[in-house]
């Protein structure tokens, strides 16, 4: 193996250890920034879907409210006559798609306003005697909003608002319920929306379950998860977000083929220069070994020309000793420039 290429080698593997250590920690960097900002859309697509919950609770609460204010409402409440309720209450859920209930000042409805194409969960069994959280406090006097599972309705986002006698003023007789049922429609609106590729589901409420935001192993993705509450501030269910990020997925891997490709370029160009560098560094080296095969050459040849007779002697006698000095100085000149030029004269 030549000096100039174990030099070559030398200078190339240099550069390829640098370049590869380059792409290793700028990768390194790439994949934490992907990281973060999977963290960072997560947390901010729980925080979408939180918002739109929340105001979906406050329109209930809004619309029971102005519900509740109607004279025609007030009347038969307080005069418990269910009959004018009952086709209103059904023409409000077959036109909105929510369930609407009217109660007396005891708790008891007076009217039902049914979607049957849409209920929620039935996780738990209604049992005899109990009543929602949101009626009793609206029978209180407390407006409320919450999800709660405790009649044939199932798991639903309900509001509650209370009936005055005068209106905004005046005691409690009665109260009125707006829900819409956590099923798949409901859930996809919250979700943010068809097209957005985001999954919410309801999953039933356990006492480790806890509020988190992390990655989902072996995939762009994130999972959020975040507790419902009741009116009454009980823990009823767990919304689980299952968001792909497929735009960071796409920008991370651009990046790589970036950074994949710009090494390629700079281990072809640090070949180039490896190989100029290794060029000039042994052509010196090389120079002075020419030289001493020319000379010798050179010595051989006049070894092998045929001694001058003797009628040429004094004729060329001063053009051979101007030659030989032609030749030192032919010598000198080029070991001063590192190199060997051609033989001078013999």
């Amino acid at each position: 193996m030549s000096l100039r290429t174990k030099i070559l080698i030398a200078i190339l593997g240099s550069v390829l250890v640098t370049v590869l250590l380059a792409t290793w920690v700028v990768g390194d960097r790439l994949q934490d920034g992907a990281t973060r900002e999977t963290y960072r859309q997560g947390r901010a697509r729980g925080a979408l879907t939180s918002a739109l919950y929340r105001e979906r609770a406050a329109t209930l609460v809004a619309n029971a409210e102005a519900v509740a204010l109607y004279p025609a409402v007030i009347a038969a409440v307080d005069g418990h006559n269910a009959q004018p309720l009952v086709q209103w209450s059904q023409d409000v859920a077959a036109q909105q798609q929510i369930h609407v209930k009217v109660f007396d000042a005891t708790g008891a409805a007076l009217a039902h306003g049914h979607a049957a194409d849409r209920l929620g969960p039935l996780w738990d069994d209604l049992q005899p005697g109990d009543r929602l959280e949101g009626v009793d406090l609206a029978l209180a006097g407390q407006p409320s909003s919450g999800v709660e599972t405790s009649d044939e309705i199932g798991l639903a986002i309900r509001g509650y608002a209370p009936v005055r006698r005068d209106g905004a003023t005046g005691p409690v007789v009665g109260a009125v319920m707006l829900a819409d049922p956590l099923d798949a429609s409901l859930l996809e609106r919250l979700a943010g929306g068809n097209g957005s590729g985001v999954e919410l589901r309801l999953l039933p409420y356990a006492d480790d379950a806890t509020e988190r935001c992390e990655p989902v192993d072996g995939a762009v993705a994130v999972v959020c998860q975040f507790r419902v509450l009741s009116p009454r501030g009980q823990p009823m269910a767990l919304f689980s977000l299952t968001a792909p990020l497929t735009d960071v997925e796409d920008a991370y891997d651009d990046a790589q083929h970036a950074l994949w490709l710009t090494g390629a370029l700079l281990l072809g160009a640090g070949a180039v220069a490896a190989w100029l560098l290794a060029r000039s560094l042994t052509a010196p080296l090389a120079s002075p070994h020419g030289c001493r095969e020319a000379h010798r050459r050179r010595r051989l040849q006049s070894a092998d020309q045929p001694a001058l007779r003797p009628r040429d002697h004094d004729g060329q006698s001063g053009e051979r000793d101007r030659a030989a000095r032609a030749g030192v100085r032919h010598d000198a000149g080029a070991r001063r420039h590192g190199g060997c030029r051609a033989p001078g004269p013999a």
